[in-house]
C-alpha cells in the first residue's frame, strides 16, 4: 500500500480512500481535469487532492475553464 493513503479513516470513510487512490492513479499517469476524475468515480476531486496533499504529496492546481487541472510533480511512487 502506498503511504501517501489516508488509513486512519473510520470504516465508513473507506469510499474516500477508494477516491484518493484512484486520483492518485490517474495522477501518475500525467495530469487530469476534475471532469475526468468525476468520470472515474471521485465526487468531490479538490477534497480528495487537499486529502493527498496533507500527505504530503506535490500536486499543482492550474484552472482549465470551468473545471481544474491536477498535476502531480515528483511522481509518487
Amino acid at each position: 500500500m502506498s503511504p501517501f493513503l489516508d488509513t486512519d479513516f473510520a470504516p465508513l470513510d473507506s469510499e474516500r480512500t477508494a477516491q484518493q487512490v484512484r486520483v492518485l492513479e490517474a495522477l501518475k499517469q500525467g495530469p487530469r481535469t476534475t471532469l475526468e476524475l468525476r468520470q472515474m468515480g471521485v465526487a468531490n476531486c479538490a477534497a480528495r487532492v487537499l486529502e493527498l496533499r496533507r500527505q504530503g504529496l506535490d500536486i499543482l492546481t492550474a484552472r482549465a475553464g470551468r473545471f481544474a487541472c491536477y498535476v502531480l510533480r515528483g511522481g509518487a511512487t
